[in-house]
């Protein structure tokens, strides 16, 4: 005789193996009017759980090959929509997740990667302006200059006189 009630009551989701349980015992039952309805709906259930624990998982994840990209192409021209092409997921996904680990925008993230290198190239190398600007993925020397002072309060060259140049 087939159980009269499910496990779970109605309105409940069913974790995953519930869900599985209750196949097997609806299958262990010769098959009724009801039987491919309810079968279809706990195989549907139980993939929408597997999705919505995927999401869950990747979104709290470090997208670690994100940044990987970002470090090693970011004094090249970088899209959102180049990037999300290059890792296989939508734009808006990408751009949700990045920001939710890291608090910025994909172009923040990018523009102060090529600050920090500049920064290192004023203090390590005697190089002009306009070829650490160009180096470091900037437009142009006042670009770099304006980006520079925005994010570290003074220019260039002032930081370069104050860190003392090594070479």
């Amino acid at each position: 005789m087939r159980p009269r009630f499910s496990p779970v009551s109605l309105g409940t989701p069913l974790k995953s193996i519930e869900a599985g349980d209750f196949i097997l015992t609806e299958a262990a039952y010769p098959p009724d009017i009801a039987s491919r309805l309810a079968m279809e709906g706990l195989i549907l259930e139980m993939l929408a759980f597997a999705t919505r624990r995927t999401f869950q998982i990747s979104d709290r994840r470090e997208p670690r090959w994100l940044q990987d990209l970002c470090h090693e192409h970011f004094a090249e021209p970088i899209s959102l929509m180049t990037l999300a092409q290059t890792v296989g997921i939508h734009p808006g996904h990408l751009a949700r997740i990045f920001r939710k680990q890291h608090q910025c925008t994909v172009g923040e993230y990018v523009r102060r990667l090529r600050l920090e290198y500049a920064a290192q190239e004023l203090v390590r190398t005697q190089k002009s302006l306009s070829a650490i600007a160009l180096e470091a993925g900037f437009y142009d020397q006042s670009h770099f200059t304006n980006s520079f002072k925005a994010h570290m309060g003074v220019t260039p060259y002032e930081f370069r006189s104050a860190m003392g140049s090594t070479s």
